[in-house]
């Protein structure tokens, strides 16, 4: 692709920022590391993608990369999570599961991603304990998103969360708000998607 054809903003000023992405990717030490994460805020998805894979291969900005996960632009978070599903880095659970809850549908879809490739390199069982952890409101609602953006990750994550020991599963809080029922129509539709895969697991079976 020549410079002139790049997306995404000037033609020649995006080809030097990418230049510089380059530069910044090939230097070591936690001032550069640091400078690439600042470029996960730009405009450009284009050079975002080249930031990410740069990101994706260095050890120098673990914490900055957990920062751009909590702050910042939806755009800018659903970057970070990219990362962190390539580096498989299992310290940011907790701000991904903020990404997984946040109402912009790219960043969820980043997040559910990034949780699925955390729990590929470091088991699943390490992501349900994080979620038997949530208030349970706040776990159903995880849950309904990653039904909807990974579906056949669900039934394994749910399997896992039945094995959290019983004490260590976060309790239903004794107000109202605390019963199903009086939820968002999101997580009543993990429990109507529930129903569904049950009643297809026993038709297959049947």
């Amino acid at each position: 692709m020549s410079a002139g054809a790049l997306p995404g903003g000037e033609p020649g000023d995006l080809a030097q920022r990418c230049a510089e992405v380059e530069k910044l990717a090939a230097m070591g030490g936690a001032e550069a590391g640091e400078e690439l994460v600042r470029l996960l805020a730009d405009p450009s998805w284009y050079l975002r993608e080249r930031v990410v894979d740069a990101l994706g291969r260095r050890d120098d900005a673990a914490e900055s990369i957990r920062r751009a996960l909590r702050e910042g632009e939806w755009w800018a978070r659903a970057s970070a999570s990219e990362v962190v599903g390539r580096r498989a880095d299992a310290a940011a659970l907790p701000e991904l599961i903020r990404g997984v809850e946040d109402r912009n549908v790219f960043l969820q879809k980043s997040a559910v991603r990034a949780l699925v490739a955390v729990a590929d390199r470091a088991g699943i069982q390490l992501v349900a304990e994080r979620l038997a952890a949530l208030e349970p409101a706040r776990r159903r609602r995880v849950l309904a998103r990653v039904g909807h953006q990974a579906p056949h990750w669900l039934q394994p994550l749910e399997e896992e969360l039945g094995r959290v020991p019983a004490e260590r599963v976060a309790e239903e809080p004794a107000s109202p708000r605390g019963d199903p029922a009086a939820e968002d129509a999101e997580t009543q539709a993990l429990v109507r998607f529930r129903a569904w895969l049950d009643g297809a697991a026993g038709g297959a079976k049947g």
